[in-house]
């Protein structure tokens, strides 16, 4: 298996994890403003068919703003738990290492060898 083979086996992995400690997304932007593109981008990797696989029970719910509001993200977790993001700013790199934290957190009894 070649570097890029692993790296994907990497992102799968990983993804199932995300997915697994995620209850519900909800996401909050005007499309066209130009702080949106982090929240787009939250949407389209918590959308994409790896996540949807991992965890089809996953809700994630769109709300399309009128002007100017800033766009926000909340995420549910299977704990119970959820956190407000503001994602002004950030990359989806960044959103996606917050989940993977707290996965960390509710899976200490089962790490995974890939993080």
């Amino acid at each position: 298996m070649g570097k890029l083979g692993r790296t994907l086996k990497v992102m799968e992995e990983a993804s199932t994890q995300l997915a697994g400690a995620m209850k519900n997304v909800e996401i909050r932007f005007n499309p066209f403003h130009s702080h949106a593109r982090s929240a787009k981008a939250f949407l389209k990797y918590v959308s994409s068919a790896p996540m949807r696989l991992s965890n089809p029970e996953l809700e994630v719910k769109v709300d399309i703003l009128e002007g100017q509001d800033p766009p926000e993200i909340t995420i549910g977790y299977v704990d119970g738990t959820s956190q407000t993001v503001d994602p002004v700013g950030v990359d989806v790199r960044y959103l996606t290492d917050l989940v993977l934290r707290k996965s960390r957190l509710l899976s200490k009894d089962n790490p995974s060898p890939f993080l």
